[in-house]
């Protein structure tokens, strides 16, 4: 078990969620978090973040990493390394904890310089099960721009004519990609992206996570999952829907009947100290005594 008091090291690399967690500033590049003691926390940038970090990011100290160790001209992983034991010693520590997500690189390159290292593999997860009204908010408006760009799509399928069994606008087809672009763009126009959403005609969209490519069928489901960030926030919303263009087929109602039977049950069975465990069991119940399966134990 890892001490919680132990002072903690983080290592952004590409964009790491717990170094931006911790710190609150956001950047693909790499930069230094390190948390002495609550409240006694400092963030280590290049010279060129310093202003950005100072105005953006949580820490009581922003400073730069020329000043305390860099080495030009060193691998990455050895300079950053050099500045977080500098930093250490200066404190007169030598245990830290991590974040499962530090590369190995860093690792490796801190034990050498004697650093003695726990890693923490339940880091933040509880701090992330209660939100803070800034990030319900920040959650409540990605959901938001989740609706937005869903509605786009289905507004472009709605308007859609059918040929031959397959949908076309503007007399080009109408085609996976091109819902993908507009409900793209919708989402950046209001400062959210989702680059692997999904807009999935059949019949491939039986396949979960198939993203969706080609020209869309009439009288067929069309899934739509978009999952947008924002780009401030860093935070998600998610909405998933099944949008059929033309006639309806009985199997298909089925399962509509079967899902909507299901989201009933669950909403019934919602309340504080049920887990979410025995929801998704009632849910996957519902939907086997409707005749389908599910991929858990016993609702095969």
């Amino acid at each position: 078990m890892v001490d919680p008091q132990l002072p903690l090291l983080l290592i952004n690399a590409g964009e790491d969620s717990d170094f931006y967690y911790a710190s609150r500033f956001l950047t693909h590049d790499p930069a230094l978090y390190l948390r002495f003691a609550p409240n006694d926390d400092l963030l280590v940038v290049h010279v060129m973040e310093l202003e950005r970090g100072r105005q953006s990011s949580s820490a009581k100290r922003v400073v730069d990493r020329a000043q305390h160790g860099w080495e030009d001209g060193a691998d990455g992983h050895r300079s950053w390394s050099q500045v977080a034991a500098t930093l250490l010693r200066e404190k007169g520590i030598d245990r830290v904890r991590i974040s499962p997500r530090l590369p190995a690189g860093y690792y490796e390159e801190l034990r050498a310089r004697d650093i003695d290292i726990q890693i923490d593999r339940e880091l933040f997860i509880a701090e992330r099960r209660h939100k803070s009204a800034e990030e319900a908010d920040w959650i409540h408006g990605a959901q938001r721009a989740a609706e937005a760009a869903v509605a786009e799509a289905v507004g472009l399928l709605g308007a859609s004519e059918e040929r031959k069994g397959v949908l076309w606008l503007d007399d080009r087809p109408l085609t996976s990609e091109r819902l993908m672009a507009a409900a793209q763009t919708a989402l950046n126009e209001i400062g959210y992206g989702c680059d692997d959403m999904i807009i999935a005609g059949s019949p491939n969209c039986c396949m979960p996570h198939f993203r969706g490519e080609g020209q869309i069928r009439a009288n067929a489901p069309v899934i739509l999952d978009i999952f947008p960030r924002g780009r401030g926030s860093r935070y998600h919303g998610d909405l998933t829907r099944t949008v059929v263009v033309g006639e309806v087929t009985p199997e298909v109602r089925r399962m509509y009947d079967a899902v909507r039977a299901a989201l009933d049950g669950a909403l019934r069975l919602i309340k504080p100290g049920v887990t979410g465990r025995a929801v998704n069991e009632e849910v996957c119940r519902i939907l086997k005594d409707h005749g389908f399966g599910a991929v858990y134990p016993g609702y095969e």
